[in-house]
């Protein structure tokens, strides 16, 4: 898997908290003979509560790994992704570079983990894989982005190629936007030392036209606009 991962191009520039990097290492460091599987297996286990974590922020199932990896796909800002952003994709020489980082993709979301959990001793992984859930409140997570995340993670599973991941990436990137912005309508402003950031609100009240009193004139002028 390191190898694999090395060998990205447009989605080479992660940071190295990120888990993908991460699990890259322990691949590398388990087949050098680099940690002790004491070592690796605490360094997997940290992974899998990080993984956890992210899958319960944003409504995660099924099969985490891969919904995780199809969130990476989609929130990492490069120069392939910027240009597809709310547009068609303009196909150009770039396309062979994001076609081979997508086929590098497609080999993680199929990954087979069973080597590594018979050399630790492990399963979570396979409980990763094969994940089911428990129903949250939508204020405990990202129901839009749990339902965009969860719906395009089944159609990269059954992806039979690297084209049709470039296609429904794609796809993705001229309906919904790139990264943080494209994965969330609205955000709220908050403080941290020294400096200020945009959070993403997590779920949306639903508000309609006639939850507004007294801007009639207003309203009729939006419906005429938007029924023109």
């Amino acid at each position: 898997m390191y190898q694999q991962i090395s060998s990205l191009i447009l989605y080479s520039s992660m940071p190295d908290q990120e888990i993908l990097v991460r699990m890259g290492l322990i691949f590398r460091d388990l087949e050098n003979h680099l940690a002790s599987r004491e070592e690796l297996t605490h360094r997997l286990y940290t992974l899998v509560k990080d993984l956890l974590d992210l899958s319960t922020l944003y409504g995660f199932d099924r099969n985490l790994w891969q919904n995780y990896l199809t969130f990476l796909m989609i929130s990492h800002e490069n120069s392939f992704s910027m240009t597809c952003e709310r547009t068609v994709a303009q196909h150009g020489s770039i396309d062979r570079i994001a076609m081979h980082d997508f086929g590098i993709f497609r080999q993680l979301l199929h990954y087979d983990f069973s080597t590594l959990e018979e050399t630790l001793g492990t399963d979570c992984m396979e409980i990763l894989c094969h994940y089911q859930a428990i129903t949250k409140r939508e204020q405990l997570f990202y129901r839009h982005v749990s339902e965009v995340v969860c719906r395009l993670s089944r159609d990269l599973d059954a992806a039979p190629d690297a084209e049709t991941i470039y296609r429904h990436i794609t796809d993705h990137f001229r309906e919904h936007g790139v990264g943080l912005f494209g994965l969330n309508y609205a955000f709220r402003v908050q403080e941290v030392p020294d400096s200020l950031i945009l959070e993403p609100v997590r779920n949306l009240d639903h508000v309609r036209l006639s939850d507004l009193i007294g801007y009639e004139e207003q309203k009729a002028a939006l419906r005429q606009n938007v029924e023109a």
